[in-house]
């Protein structure tokens, strides 16, 4: 049995938003589980009208919510400065398998950041698991997989179960945006080769300024409000 919080209370529509914030589950009208580290701030939720208290519940059905909040735990990587998406649970599975047959010297590296990277995933949503076996057990098994033998085995397919994040549509933009501005332009130039409009241009552009990648100068001779000319900063030409 897991020790759980049980919140019996007439949901309102402003109880029920500040509900999910919490992973729970309904177990009859007015009756819901939390896990055992939701009392706290459940408790600075509910009024003295509430009904909030501890209990026993069965671990084979805290272990189905569990394994689905594990299931639905997505997280990005980045390898090699390619990024990915890995799902914790199909990458835990991947560095057990990996483990077992121990890695090539090259490719103790990635071995290692991934399950870095699967730790902090796991620290991200801990406590919104029930507390079961389970999810004591999983502590323990990320730390048994610290200790990888190092071998002549080349462990083949270790990105399988990963998926290449493409780029999106901010990637794309800024990519064409410094490669037009390698020589120092207009917005309404930069506009037309885009084929975007200047005030989505213009928005866009500001965000490159931001960052540092892009720098504008005032272009002198015109009344009324001065044009910018767009030009890449010196840190990306230098790289």
């Amino acid at each position: 049995m897991g020790k759980v919080v049980i919140l019996i209370a007439a949901i309102s529509k402003k109880l029920s938003k500040q509900l999910k914030h919490y992973p729970f589950f309904k177990i009859s009208k007015n009756t819901f589980v939390f896990p055992l580290s939701a009392k706290k701030e459940l408790a600075k939720t509910v009024t003295h009208s509430k009904y909030l208290f501890e209990s026993d519940f069965p671990d084979e059905v805290l272990d189905q919510k569990n394994n689905k909040i594990i299931l639905s735990k997505n997280y990005s990587l980045e390898l090699d400065g390619s990024k990915y998406r890995a799902n914790f649970k199909e990458e835990l599975a991947q560095l057990q398998a990996w483990f077992q047959k121990g890695t090539r010297n090259e490719q103790s590296s990635e071995y290692r950041l991934r399950l870095k990277a699967l730790k902090i995933s796991f620290k991200s949503f801990e406590q919104s698991l029930f507390d079961t076996k389970l999810k004591s057990s999983i502590p323990e098994t990320l730390e048994s997989l610290e200790d990888i033998s190092e071998n002549d085995t080349n462990f083949k397919d270790s990105r399988s179960n990963l998926r290449k994040i493409s780029h999106t549509k901010d990637d794309n933009f800024a990519e064409k945006v410094l490669s037009i501005l390698e020589r120092p332009t207009s917005l309404t130039n930069l506009s037309r080769k885009l084929e975007l409009k200047s005030e989505y241009v213009r928005n866009r552009l500001n965000r490159l300024i931001r960052t540092g990648k892009v720098k504008r100068t005032e272009k002198l001779g015109k009344l009324g409000r001065p044009p910018y000319v767009y030009y890449l900063s010196q840190s990306i030409l230098n790289y």
